[in-house]
């Protein structure tokens, strides 16, 4: 079975994505704190007080959710996706250069409008900040959704989706064939051991029919010749032969006293014996 080789530089490639994505992710992260800490002290809030969830909190707090999902769910996918030939262009290595690194393009969007603009020592941080906020937001919330939606109505990944399903539909169709040949083949094995146990242990039954019948003289014995058929069926096909014999010790009993009551000391009798285990026991 041939496996596909390793190329160094897609394992490279592959890194760097990863060490972009975290600075990128922890330098939004720090950029909104500063927005939000900055806007709540502007509003004469307190260090110690908690921040209420309205206004620009909440934005905040989406923004927040918002890059967890990125983090979770698209941040970690690399150019050798299973999708990248149905999304060709946001596969790609550099689309996703250009993606996991939006928040430090946006420090450098930053930094290019406090150069082109005059201000104040005080807002060149804010600065940075918002220009960061806006073309993360912009990246990851906007534009990334549209352009992936987008490449699936193209011919080629209307192709490559259709073979993506037809994929899928085909290995479900395989797991429910081998999923039906197991349950087939074990459905064919309890009938040969119904099959092996019937035979071995039909001589059994009218005698455990009798000992349910014992009186209290007789106990100690019935309770000794039960628990030695008990092992001769625990000994032929575990708890499942043991549960077997039972059932059919008790329909043959209905069968021969249709109008008496059942006493299943068998339970009793049984109780420690392979893994038969008392139902009624505390």
């Amino acid at each position: 079975m041939s496996t596909k080789p390793i190329d160094k530089q897609e394992l490279s490639l592959k890194r760097w994505l990863k060490n972009l994505h975290l600075a990128g992710t922890l330098w939004f992260i720090l950029c909104v704190s500063f927005i939000l800490i900055r806007g709540l002290r502007r509003a004469g809030y307190d260090w110690l007080v908690i921040f209420s969830l309205s206004g620009h909190s909440v934005v905040i707090l989406f923004m927040l959710v918002s890059v967890y999902l990125f983090a979770l769910f698209r941040g970690g996918k690399t150019v050798d996706d299973g999708h990248a030939q149905e999304h060709p262009l946001t596969s790609s290595g550099l689309y996703m250069m250009l993606y996991t690194g939006a928040p430090l393009l946006g420090a450098v969007a930053g930094l290019l409008h406090m150069a082109l603009f005059t201000q104040t020592t005080n807002e060149f941080f804010l600065s940075i900040a918002l220009w960061t906020f806006r073309l993360t937001f912009g990246a990851w919330v906007i534009l990334d959704p549209i352009i992936a939606s987008l490449e699936t109505f193209t011919p080629q990944g209307r192709l490559h989706r259709a073979k993506r399903l037809e994929k899928q539909k085909a290995e479900r169709l395989e797991r429910q064939r081998n999923r039906d040949a197991l349950l087939d083949l074990l459905v064919e094995k309890e009938r040969e051991n119904e099959a092996i146990w019937t035979e071995a242990l039909t001589p059994y039954v009218p005698e455990l029919c009798d000992l349910l019948n014992t009186t209290q003289s007789g106990w100690q014995e019935a309770e000794q010749r039960a628990a030695e058929i008990a092992v001769t069926a625990w000994r032929l096909g575990g708890l499942a032969c043991m549960q077997f014999l039972h059932q059919k010790a008790l329909a043959a009993y209905q069968e021969k006293h249709p109008n008496g009551p059942i006493a299943d000391y068998i339970i009793n009798w049984w109780d420690g014996i392979g893994a038969w285990r008392n139902p009624n026991a505390v």
